[in-house]
């Protein structure tokens, strides 16, 4: 299925560079030696940075904490490396805990709100979010 879509297709999308490189170099190499042109890579526009800082602000805010300022991190995601030399810290794991929790909860406040459906916010999470452009 996935040859024929890449015959019928006028554009291949990896998403990812990395994707878009497996795609070419292995998984599709004689389509792309074919076809080039179609061979594309266009991100879903959403960073790790944009995430933890404008959807997440409590885990920003603790990685603040730990790592230093936001205009440092931000634009170099490897400081957070340094978090993991915290990995065992039960202070540090607790407070993370305490974040998504709250997230949660915020969750399934919402949850109720527009649908009135009542989720237990201390149950396991399943979710699948996709953007959508025009």
């Amino acid at each position: 299925m996935a040859h024929l879509a890449i015959v019928g297709s006028h554009a291949v999308n990896g998403v990812a560079a990395i994707h878009s490189e497996i795609l070419k170099n292995d998984l599709f190499k004689n389509f792309y030696e074919l076809w080039p042109e179609k061979f594309q890579n266009k991100t879903n526009g959403i960073t790790p940075r944009r995430w933890l800082v404008n959807c997440n602000p409590d885990l920003g805010d603790f990685i603040c904490e730990k790592v230093g300022p936001v205009d440092q991190w931000i634009r170099n995601m490897e400081l957070l490396q340094s978090l993991k030399n915290s990995v065992n810290d039960h202070g540090i794991l607790t407070a993370l805990m305490k974040i998504k929790l709250e997230n949660k909860r915020r969750f399934a406040q919402l949850v109720k709100k527009q649908y009135n459906i009542e989720i237990n916010p201390e149950a396991m999470f399943d979710i699948q979010v996709r953007s959508l452009s025009a």
